[in-house]
């Protein structure tokens, strides 16, 4: 997991996490439900994860600190899904928020137009320390040319 429970309190202020995490019950709207923000940080570490592993191995072992940031923000928006969001609210922006890292850094990242470090995730391929280039002779040459 890139990002704790405790890195998401520290971040976001109670009242939106206590309402992300509660659903109706005996204890809703009174306290942060840190399993529900836990498996929210999961699926967004698992998001991440599948975005970057076809070029890098995942988990990534040393994530650059953005992963940590991004990790609560998409966490965030998972939660926001789940629960549902009006137009023209706080709630829309913090999901566009989400929105916005998975297509400006992740996408790129697994398009390759985004380098985050060495690479080895299942489909990558580590390049040639040698590279041979033969070709065959040319068919029109100045020795040849005046053959045809």
């Amino acid at each position: 997991m890139y990002a704790t429970v405790a890195g998401t309190k520290a971040k976001y202020s109670s009242e939106l996490l206590i309402r992300l995490t509660n659903f109706e019950g005996v204890d809703a709207f009174t306290a942060i439900t840190d399993s529900v923000l836990e498996g929210a940080l999961d699926d967004a570490s698992d998001l991440i994860d599948g975005y970057i592993q076809e070029r890098y191995p995942t988990p990534y072992p040393t994530p650059p600190p953005y992963f940590e940031v991004d990790c609560m923000t998409i966490a965030i928006m998972l939660l926001i899904q789940r629960k549902g969001y009006l137009q023209n609210t706080p709630d829309e922006a913090l999901y566009n928020a989400g929105q916005d890292a998975i297509k400006m850094r992740y996408e790129k990242i697994s398009q390759g137009k985004i380098s985050i470090g060495a690479t080895g995730g299942t489909g990558a391929t580590v390049p040639a320390t040698n590279v041979v280039a033969s070709y065959p002779d040319a068919i029109f040459s100045q020795e040849t040319l005046d053959k045809f």
